[in-house]
């Protein structure tokens, strides 16, 4: 099996995974469910994990242990509750898109290494957290990030091919101030 899909279930819990039931996995997709916390050992035994859905549960926090899945391309955990990336993930080498829009991670809670050891790493989306664009662009490794993000976009407009408002969105909010 390559694509699991578990969306809208209600899953208030999963089972600790066991080595060799999905190393073949490559997508893996939880949203919608009910999930306020995933095993610690979760992604241990997903070495073929590409995509991985957790958007729209009740998790507080990403498992460090995801970091071992070594393909693992895109995460896409928007409408949580998390408040930190965990430090591990600056380490991984395929990830390209980490979406986190609608959470509560303040600047703090962005590991240091994760704009500059994540060299792959050209989708970094905090729309609706407790951080602003101001503040990302204080990071360290803003600007590696940044030429790796409009590296990407550049792809798109070679191409002719746009990819709407998030070819060019920096992922984060910025504050606009109306005169009155």
């Amino acid at each position: 099996m390559t694509t699991l899909c578990l969306e809208d279930n209600e899953i208030a819990a999963l089972p600790t995974i066991e080595p060799g039931h999905f190393a073949k996995l490559e997508t893996l997709s939880l949203d919608r469910n009910a999930l306020a916390v995933l095993p610690d050992s979760f992604g241990l035994h997903m070495s073929a994990l590409e995509r991985l859905g957790l958007s729209g549960n009740r998790l507080a926090t990403l498992p460090a242990s995801l970091a071992s899945c070594a393909r693992l391309d895109r995460i896409d955990a928007r409408r949580n509750t998390i408040e930190s990336i965990p430090v591990a993930y600056a380490g991984m080498p395929r990830l390209r898109s980490l979406l986190l829009d609608g959470n509560r991670v303040g600047k703090g809670g962005i590991p240091a290494g994760l704009l500059t050891e994540c060299a792959n790493l050209c989708e970094l989306s905090l729309h609706d957290n407790a951080v602003s664009m101001e503040e990302l662009r204080e990071l360290d490794g803003w600007t590696a990030y940044e030429t790796r993000r409009k590296a990407r976009a550049g792809k798109v407009l070679e191409s002719r091919v746009m990819l709407g408002d998030r070819a060019f969105d920096e992922g984060g909010d910025v504050e606009r101030f109306r005169r009155h």
